[in-house]
């Protein structure tokens, strides 16, 4: 065989949640800009912002990838929610709590950007030794998205409830 080397086909690099990511992030950018500028309600601009930064910075990181990808999906499909359900409503329909329960999940929004703008950051010896120090911090991201979800569904199960009595009420 001699000096020759064995050729071997480059093998792809494992980066397929990553290239999903960045293919499926195109679509939902495109999305979310285009809910975003239909809507007439600055807060939920500034949250749909921080979650296409959360996007893009999840498919920029490398250590943390699984956690930082699954967090930035989470939060894309609760600002599509958010804005599919709130698209054609003015400002002022909004009640007060709605407007505080937004605001809150625009400033869990913004520590999330925040912590991946700080991981994608850091060198790679440092992302390695901190990992499981960031690993929980997304973890405890996740958990405040998915309680803000189900805070707004709880809230919007007995709101729509009140709104039956009441009507069922004053109708007899």
């Amino acid at each position: 065989m001699g000096l020759a080397r064995r050729w071997r086909p480059r093998r792809p690099p494992d980066d397929c949640a990553g290239v999903a990511l960045r293919s499926g992030a195109k679509t939902v950018l495109q999305i979310l800009n285009s809910l975003a500028g239909g809507t007439s309600v600055p807060f939920l601009q500034a949250a749909t912002q921080s979650t296409l930064h959360i996007i893009q910075l999840a498919a920029d990181v490398k250590q943390n990838r699984d956690d930082c990808i699954a967090l930035a999906q989470l939060a894309g499909e609760i600002m599509q929610a958010v804005l599919s359900t709130t698209s054609g409503v003015e400002e002022h329909l909004f009640d007060p709590q709605i407007k505080e329960d937004i605001l809150e999940l625009q400033t869990t929004l913004d520590s999330i950007y925040d912590t991946m703008l700080r991981l994608s950051k850091l060198s790679k010896l440092k992302r390695i030794v901190m990992r499981d120090k960031y690993a929980a911090k997304l973890g405890d991201y996740k958990s405040r998205l998915q309680n803000a979800v189900l805070i707004f569904n709880i809230k919007n199960g007995l709101s729509q409830r009140i709104l039956i009595i009441a009507h069922t009420t004053s109708s007899q």
